[in-house]
């Protein structure tokens, strides 16, 4: 972070927010995981001036628009139906007002993870929600059905608490609940969308492939065990590694073989079957296809050191 940014005051609740924001501390609440939730209360929020926060800040858009910018110049736009994840210490601000009508809800994460003892989740729970806020950029999600609906519940919650006299323990409840509720799914989100990026669709599919490379494949038992369409799969495929599953399987294969051939004596035929290539003929052809070289070769290569 630059200098100038560096310098950024930082946000936290109740203070500093615009006059058509509520927001309830982690202490109000009697949730440590939390720094603080905030909500809008009219259509006409204001933009906030540049700023930073220790802990993740999570904006869950409900309706509306709202655009954002940040230290290194790029511009992000929320719209209704998204939630953006910004990470601790970066810099950013409202580039315009919210869009009329709208709701946004926010929660700020608490940046000392030994608060996080004192919550509704267990220890291990904690560990694995701060894992998956590891970004180190903004992001911009889609929320679930179930998101959507706590969002709203939230929102409204927080109105009504706000329009109230005196405390209200229920209204205390409910929101630390579904502030609760909205930081887990967001985790499952991350979690769920990362485990179906193209990358960890071909780690899975590796994975499925060196435990199995010996055994007779088929294109559908990659498909079931990935839980991914074929196109899918061929697509990530060839953007992860530039090859199909079935090239990347053969070369693998081509490559126990040549281990094979360079520090054993075994047949031809023994060690084609030990790698899933069916026949010493084909063993040859595949070798010579991928590398230029026969067996024979390989071996006599082996041999001289």
């Amino acid at each position: 972070m630059s200098a100038t940014f560096s310098k950024l005051p930082i946000i936290t609740a109740p203070k500093s927010l615009g006059r058509h924001d509520i927001a309830m501390s982690g202490k109000e609440l009697s949730c440590g995981v939390v720094d603080y939730v905030a909500t809008n209360t009219s259509f006409a929020a204001d933009p906030l001036n540049w700023h930073q926060h220790l802990g993740y800040e999570l904006l869950f858009m409900l309706r509306g628009t709202s655009g954002y910018q940040f230290e290194d110049g790029k511009k992000m736009k929320l719209t209704g139906g998204h939630f953006m994840i910004i990470p601790p210490c970066i810099g950013h601000r409202g580039v315009h007002n919210i869009r009329e009508p709208s709701t946004l809800c926010a929660i700020v994460l608490n940046s000392r993870r030994a608060k996080w003892t004192h919550n509704i989740f267990t220890p291990e729970e904690s560990a694995w929600i701060q894992s998956n806020f590891s970004a180190e950029t903004p992001q911009i999600r889609p929320l679930t059905p179930a998101m959507r609906q706590t969002a709203k519940w939230l929102h409204e919650t927080m109105v009504r608490h706000s329009r109230s006299v005196g405390q209200n323990g229920a209204h205390f409840a409910n929101i630390r609940l579904q502030a609760s509720f909205l930081i887990l799914q967001a985790a499952h989100r991350i979690s769920d969308q990362e485990q179906g990026s193209p990358t960890m669709v071909i780690e899975r599919a590796k994975s499925y492939l060196v435990s199995r490379y010996a055994e007779p494949f088929t294109i559908d038992q990659l498909t079931t065990h990935t839980d991914c369409s074929r196109t899918r799969l061929f697509q990530a495929f060839k953007q992860e590694t530039g090859m199909t599953p079935v090239d990347w399987l053969q070369r693998f294969r081509v490559g126990k073989a040549l281990e094979l051939f360079q520090t054993t004596n075994r047949t031809l035929g023994d060690i084609a079957t030990a790698v899933g290539l069916t026949s010493g003929a084909y063993l040859c052809n595949t070798v010579k296809r991928y590398t230029g070289r026969t067996p024979g070769q390989h071996r006599r290569a082996a041999a001289k050191g």
